[in-house]
C-alpha cells in the first residue's frame, strides 16, 4: 500500500466487481483528505491505485469514511461524510458512474476520472415514488417517548 502518497488511510471496504477487487478508503486525514479506490485483478495483489473524489474546487472538505450503494435499478451512488468542525459530521450522497473500471464520484468537471462532491443532484432511482416527507423538527414534549427528530 502507497503510505507515501496516501498517509492516514482507515476504513476500507472491500468490493468484487467484474474482473476486479476494489478497495476503497478515505486517506489524508478527516477534515482534509480525498477518497482513493485500489484495485487488483487478484485478491492478494498487486493493486494500482487512483484518488477518486477529493474537494476539487467545492467548498465540501474531506469527503471521508464513504461507501459504494447501490440501487434496485442498478444505479450506483456514494455516501460520506464531511467534517464541519463545531456542526458535526454532515452526510452526503453523491453520484457515482464506472469508466474504465474505475469508479467516478461526484461531479467530473476536467474529465480525468477524479471527482468533485456536489451538493445538489438529481435523486437515486430505487424503482417506485416515495411522497415527499418533512421531518418533524418541534417538539411539544407531550409524551413519554421523545420525537424521531431527537435521534
Amino acid at each position: 500500500m502507497d503510505t507515501k502518497n496516501h498517509p492516514t488511510m482507515e476504513g476500507p471496504k472491500f468490493y468484487k466487481l467484474n474482473w476486479y477487487y476494489y478497495i476503497f478508503a478515505p486517506a489524508g486525514g478527516v477534515s482534509t483528505g480525498w477518497q482513493t479506490v485500489l484495485r487488483s485483478k487478484s485478491v492478494i495483489g498487486p493493486y494500482e491505485d487512483k484518488i477518486v473524489l477529493d474537494q476539487g474546487a467545492t467548498a465540501m472538505n474531506g469527503p471521508h469514511r464513504g461507501r459504494w450503494i447501490e440501487t434496485q435499478t442498478g444505479e450506483s451512488w456514494f455516501v460520506h461524510f464531511q467534517d464541519r468542525g463545531a456542526y458535526g459530521r454532515i452526510i452526503h450522497l453523491q453520484p457515482m458512474i464506472w469508466k474504465n473500471d474505475w469508479p467516478v464520484i461526484g461531479s467530473d468537471p476536467k474529465e480525468t476520472g477524479k471527482g468533485e462532491p456536489v451538493l445538489t443532484w438529481k435523486k437515486p432511482n430505487v424503482g417506485k415514488t416515495y411522497p415527499i416527507a418533512i421531518p418533524q423538527f418541534s417538539d411539544e414534549f407531550d409524551s413519554l417517548n421523545l420525537g424521531l427528530q431527537w435521534q
